[in-house]
């Protein structure tokens, strides 16, 4: 089983974890802008083995059409972060606290 994830930021400033599975969209998670440090948490324990559809609550998977969360930019995935592709919201997750 391959796991990726993607994180992206809208116009509004939010925050959304997608999660793939074997290039299959499995978890999503909206709302990180109002947690700080939630995000870079969940991204950590992800890349340590967590699986977020048996082990954590909030899955939007089937609430929130995919589509609305991929128009927003692409901040983040588990091989590169966009820096020139962030608003403040991603910049005050990612900027000065979070180390790949």
């Amino acid at each position: 089983m391959k796991t990726n994830y993607e994180v992206y930021e809208n116009n509004a400033g939010g925050l959304a974890l997608l999660v793939y599975e074997n290039g299959n969209p499995m978890y999503l998670h909206t709302g990180y802008e109002f947690m700080p440090g939630q995000l870079t948490e969940d991204i950590r324990a992800l890349t340590s083995g967590a699986i977020p559809v048996s082990e954590w609550d909030g899955n939007e998977i089937d609430d929130v059409p995919i589509e609305e969360i991929t128009k927003g930019a692409l901040v983040k995935d588990a091989t590169t972060t966009y820096w020139d592709a962030m608003g403040s919201a991603a910049h005050l997750e990612f900027g000065e606290k979070y180390s790949e």
